[in-house]
């Protein structure tokens, strides 16, 4: 049974007891109405702002919103700067189901100087949801789900200056580790050898000499090597969640 009537009309704007909103009517145990819109999330997506396609899906843009991202599903970001998800504008109330992967991308690792001199700083993690617009949020990780901020780049090694005046040029930063389909640059050295890896899907990348690795999912870079001059500090990583929220249940796992 999908819809209410009262005297032949449709009772769309919700159900109220006393003047009360009723957000569930149950009758025998059979839910008969909700006044939550639910949707599920079935394929890959970036950089989703959840109102936004709840809206596109038909939902009215006020009642309590549901989504539902499902198993081996993975959202994801090309940049640090934009979360995976965010959640937009839902004044009822958003609830996030998650059994997919929901991933921030990572930073790149910093580069060394151009020609002798300090470590350069590792980029920053993006963060796996971002909350927006005073959105309240509520999240329930379930088996197998994975909420992961983005690994911070690791700062790139200081040149180094020797006895004799011998001289070395400091080594790039590893990349941060990051969500599926994507990479993150290692840093650049003066001397190509000593360049950093970048980071992917499956692992931080490794520095060159001096240089630091790359962070992990929700872990910052770390700093590069001090010497001569300083090194590099590694850049911090992103949030699993950025803002206020309710964890209702974490079976899964959940990083930054």
């Amino acid at each position: 049974m999908g819809d209410i009537y009262l005297n032949g009309s449709l009772l769309s704007g919700g159900v109220k007891l006393n003047g009360t909103a009723m957000q569930d009517v149950y009758f025998n145990g059979t839910l008969l109405w909700s006044n939550d819109f639910p949707l599920t999330i079935s394929s890959n997506a970036q950089q989703l702002n959840l109102a936004t396609y709840a809206s596109s899906n038909g939902w009215n843009g006020s009642t309590p919103l549901v989504i539902t991202i499902a198993s081996g599903v993975h959202i994801t970001s090309s940049s640090p700067s934009t979360a995976a998800i965010s959640t937009g504008s839902c004044p009822g109330g958003l609830t996030i189901l998650n059994s997919g992967n929901i991933h921030g991308d990572g930073g790149n690792g910093g580069n060394g100087y151009n020609g002798y001199g300090p470590g350069g700083n590792g980029g920053s993690g993006g963060h796996a949801i971002l909350v927006t617009n005073s959105t309240s949020l509520s999240v329930t990780n379930n088996s197998g789900g994975v909420i992961a901020g983005g690994g911070g780049g690791g700062g790139a090694g200081s040149g180094r200056t020797f006895g004799g005046g011998m001289e070395h040029f400091g080594g790039g930063g590893g990349g941060g580790r990051c969500g599926n389909g994507h990479t993150t640059s290692g840093g650049t050295s003066y001397e190509n050898s000593l360049d950093g890896s970048g980071g992917s899907y499956s692992s931080a990348g490794g520095p060159g000499s001096w240089g630091a690795s790359g962070g992990t999912w929700g872990a910052a870079g770390g700093n590069g090597t001090a010497d001569t001059w300083s090194g590099g500090t590694g850049g911090t990583a992103g949030s699993s969640v950025s803002g206020s929220y309710t964890l209702t249940a974490n079976n899964g796992s959940m990083y930054g």
